[in-house]
C-alpha cells in the first residue's frame, strides 16, 4: 500500500470517526448477564443464524455445525458471511427484524462496541479458566472485568528457522549478527539471506517496540496505560533500522509473494511471519524441507518481543430467540470442537493445546507474549498511523519527532 493511498485511507477513518463520535449523545444499551446453559430442552426444535466477519472461517463453521448436529439434531443452523464493516451495527440492527442474528464470530476489536450495543451476553460455566484457555485469549474477551465472549481463534507473529540451513536459534538480534558473521554453509545449500520479515506487516514491526510502549496496556483495554515514547522505545526502533541495514531487507520483497512463499524459496534462514501463514508454509514445503517455529528475538538481552495479536471470540446475543441453544453452540464452537479449529482454518484455537510439539508450544508463547489490539471503539485509524509511523522510520525519518507525535495523538485520544 503506497503513502498517497495510506493517507487517504486515513482522512477516511477520521472522517467515520467523526461522524460517530456526533452519535455519542444517543443512549447505548450494556450488554447483560444471561444464564441460560440450564435451559436449553433437548426436546424442542431451535433455529440459530450464525454469522462470521471473516470469510476464511466459514467452511471450519460449516463442518463444526455439522457435528455439532450429532449431539444436537434438534437446533438448526445457519452459517453466514458478512463482512466486518459495521458488523457489530449489523448484529444491532438484526434484533428489529425477522432474521435476529443469534450468536457471531468477530475480532476482540469490536468488544467494546457489542458491549455497549447491548449484544454480548456474559459467558458463564466452569469451562472458561486460565486451565483451559491461553490467558491472553480470556483477557481479549474480558470487558469491565466480566467474560462477554467465548475466546475462539487467534493470529500473531512468530519466527521460522530454515533448518537444512543452520540450527541455531537467536534469542537476540545481537545473537543473530553473531550467527551471520560465523555461519558454515554446507555442501549443495544456498543462503541468499540470513533474516528477512515484510516491512509492511506492523504485526512483525510491533515486536521492536511491543514490550517497552503501552497502548491501552497489554490487554488493549486501559485508556489511561498510554506510553510510547521511552529510551527503550526509542531503542527498539533504532535496533530495527539497524537490523533492516544489516540483513539488507527490501520492502518490495514480497511485492509478488506472500511471506511464506519467500520462505519456502528456502535461500533464508530466518524470517517473522504470521501464525495464520503456517499452514501454507506447511501444505506448500517440500517434503525435504525442515524449518522450526521459534519465539521472535528480542531487542536486549533477557528481553520478550511483543507483536501485535489478532484474537477471534464467538458471542451470544441476549435478544437471540434462543439464548440457551445459542450458549450451547458457542460452547462447543471455543472448547468441545477446539481441535478442528488449526485443521480446518489458518488460525489456532484460544483453547490451549495439550502436549503440544515444540512448535506449537512455540506459537502459544508467541500469542501469550503479544500485545493484543485495542478492543476500545473510536480508535480505527490508530493502526494504520502506526503502519505509516513505521514506514516513516524506515524511510529515515526523526526517530524522537515520529514518538511524539504518535504519543501526543494518542493522549489526545484517550484524554
Amino acid at each position: 500500500m503506497n503513502r498517497a493511498l495510506r493517507l487517504f485511507l486515513l482522512f477516511l477513518c477520521l472522517f467515520c470517526m467523526t461522524s460517530c463520535k456526533s452519535k455519542k449523545t444517543e443512549k447505548t444499551k450494556e450488554s447483560v448477564k444471561v444464564d441460560l446453559y440450564d435451559k436449553y430442552d433437548e426436546k424442542k426444535n431451535y433455529s440459530l443464524n450464525l454469522y462470521c466477519d471473516n470469510n476464511s472461517m466459514i467452511s471450519h463453521l460449516n463442518a463444526a455445525v455439522e457435528r455439532f448436529n450429532k449431539t444436537h439434531p434438534n437446533v438448526k443452523v445457519s452459517v453466514n458471511y458478512l463482512k466486518n464493516t459495521s458488523f457489530v451495527e449489523s448484529v444491532i440492527n438484526s434484533n428489529s427484524s425477522k432474521e435476529i442474528i443469534d450468536i457471531y464470530v468477530m475480532s476482540t476489536e469490536n468488544l467494546e462496541k457489542a458491549y455497549m450495543g447491548g449484544v454480548a451476553t456474559e459467558v458463564t460455566g466452569e469451562f472458561f479458566t486460565k486451565e483451559n484457555f491461553s490467558s491472553n485469549a480470556l483477557e481479549a474477551c474480558t470487558y469491565k472485568n466480566k467474560l462477554y465472549a467465548y475466546p475462539y481463534a487467534f493470529d500473531t507473529c512468530v519466527m521460522v528457522c530454515n533448518k537444512n540451513i543452520s540450527d541455531k536459534v537467536p534469542k537476540t538480534y545481537s545473537e543473530m549478527e553473531d550467527i551471520s558473521s560465523n555461519i558454515e554453509i554446507g555442501e549443495g545449500v544456498v543462503l541468499d539471506q540470513i533474516f528477512f520479515w515484510d516491512l509492511n506487516d506492523i504485526y512483525a514491526d510491533y515486536s521492536f517496540i511491543g514490550s517497552d510502549v503501552s497502548v491501552c496496556g497489554k490487554s488493549g483495554a486501559d485508556r489511561k496505560s498510554i506510553s510510547f515514547k521511552n529510551e527503550k522505545s526509542k531503542a527498539g526502533l533504532e535496533t530495527m533500522k539497524e537490523v533492516v541495514r544489516f540483513f539488507n531487507i527490501k520492502r518490495d520483497t514480497v511485492k509478488d509473494k506472500t511471506s511464506a512463499e519467500v520462505f519456502l524459496d528456502g535461500k533464508i534462514l530466518y524470517s517473522l511471519v504470521r501464525s495464520s501463514q503456517l499452514d501454507e508454509i506447511e501444505s506448500k514445503k517440500d517434503e525435504n524441507f525442515k524449518y522450526s517455529v521459534e519465539l521472535i528475538p528480542s531487542v536486549e538481552t533477557g528481553g520478550s518481543a511483543s507483536s501485535l495479536a489478532d484474537t477471534y471470540c464467538v458471542c451470544v446475543n441476549p435478544f437471540s430467540k434462543s439464548v440457551g441453544a445459542s450458549c450451547e453452540l458457542a460452547k462447543f464452537l471455543s472448547y468441545e470442537d477446539a481441535s478442528n479449529i488449526a485443521t480446518e482454518t489458518e488460525y489456532y484455537s484460544a483453547r490451549l493445546v495439550e502436549g503440544a510439539e515444540s512448535n506449537i508450544a512455540n506459537i502459544y508463547k508467541s500469542y501469550e507474549n503479544s500485545t493484543l489490539k485495542i478492543r476500545l471503539m473510536d480508535v480505527a485509524d490508530f493502526y494504520l498511523r502506526l503502519d505509516i509511523f513505521f514506514e516513516n522510520i524506515l524511510d529515515g525519518d526523526d526517530i524522537d519527532t515520529k514518538l511524539d507525535e504518535i504519543e501526543a495523538y494518542l493522549k489526545r485520544l484517550f484524554k
